[in-house]
């Protein structure tokens, strides 16, 4: 049995696009690069294939919770 533990490192946020955990200065760096990367890789893709562009989700408030990952 495998069990998964969370990241408790604080300030850390997670990229809605790609789930890489970046610190608050560089996700706001990272998310339009990694946003472009991921158009180009979807349109790539065959016509039927192709995902509709991820959104950002909206703030929960100035809390930070834990993204939770739930396994077999």
């Amino acid at each position: 049995m495998i069990y998964l533990i969370p990241s408790r490192r604080p300030g850390f946020r997670v990229c809605y696009i790609c789930g890489r955990e970046f610190g608050s200065q560089s996700i706001a760096i990272h998310e339009p690069q990694c946003l472009e990367k991921w158009r180009i890789e979807n349109s790539k893709l065959p016509k039927h294939l192709r995902r509709p562009e991820p959104s950002k989700p909206q703030p929960l408030g100035d809390k930070i919770f834990p993204l939770s990952i739930w396994g077999d």
